[in-house]
């Protein structure tokens, strides 16, 4: 996974007018390859990978991927001791999937889930809009802008 800025970089080194080695084409190519075809990450509140969890009793299972300047997300949240509005849940621990989009903060990101439950994420912290009560499964599935 890389960002539009890092696989630029590793083109320019290959150099005009010079020999260049094919481990440069390799390297170039391969970064292209894996923003094609991006590695699908799996974190949870017990096996943070890219996450961190914010909130005591708050359960989360995602599954995520970056391709080009989206983010895919998906899985679900419970919480054994429900949830107040404004209530930071996890967040993101990786730059690459905060929701920036071309250098710019999206303030106030919302998402709805299909139960009706608001959440919104800045910064990629993500933050309840909704009271959850307790023991509630709240599924989602969307995607988002983040750094190209």
């Amino acid at each position: 996974m890389s960002t539009k800025a890092t696989i630029q970089a590793i083109i320019d080194e290959i150099a005009d007018g010079e020999p260049n080695t094919a481990l440069e084409a390799r390297t170039a190519y391969n970064a292209i390859l894996n923003e094609l075809f991006p590695t699908v990450y799996y974190s949870a509140w017990n096996a943070n990978v890219k996450t961190a969890s914010l909130l005591t009793g708050f359960r989360y299972f995602l599954t995520f991927q970056k391709t080009g300047n989206r983010v895919f997300l998906n899985g679900f949240f419970t919480t054994s001791l429900g949830a107040p509005i404004d209530t930071d849940v996890f967040a993101f621990t990786d730059d690459e999937f905060n929701n920036l989009n071309n250098g710019t903060d999206i303030t106030d990101f919302t998402f709805e889930t299909s139960s009706g439950y608001r959440f919104t994420m800045t910064d990629g912290v993500f933050q309840t809009k909704s009271v959850i009560p307790l023991n509630t499964p709240i599924y989602f599935n969307f995607s988002y802008p983040t750094n190209p």
